[in-house]
């Protein structure tokens, strides 16, 4: 997957799912997470998402209020 078709998938992911998803990514260089690593887990996500979209499926959207408690069990 070249650059520019990661920067699509992300913009469309942002503007299907608002700064939800991509923010849960986001967000790991604060807990530490380096940006070589960070390369995973948004690499999934685009890869999950390229699934989702060919099955027909919609990802429900997740409430900040369901992550802080996934986060903090």
């Amino acid at each position: 997957m070249g650059q520019d078709q990661k920067v699509r998938l992300a913009d469309e992911i942002f503007a299907q799912y608002k700064p939800t998803m991509l923010a849960s990514i986001l967000a790991l260089p604060r807990m530490g997470v380096g940006m070589v690593q960070l390369e995973v887990p948004l690499h999934i996500l685009l890869v999950a998402f390229q699934a989702m979209k060919r099955s027909g499926h919609m990802w429900p959207i997740a409430s900040e209020d369901v992550q802080k408690s996934a986060c903090s069990a």
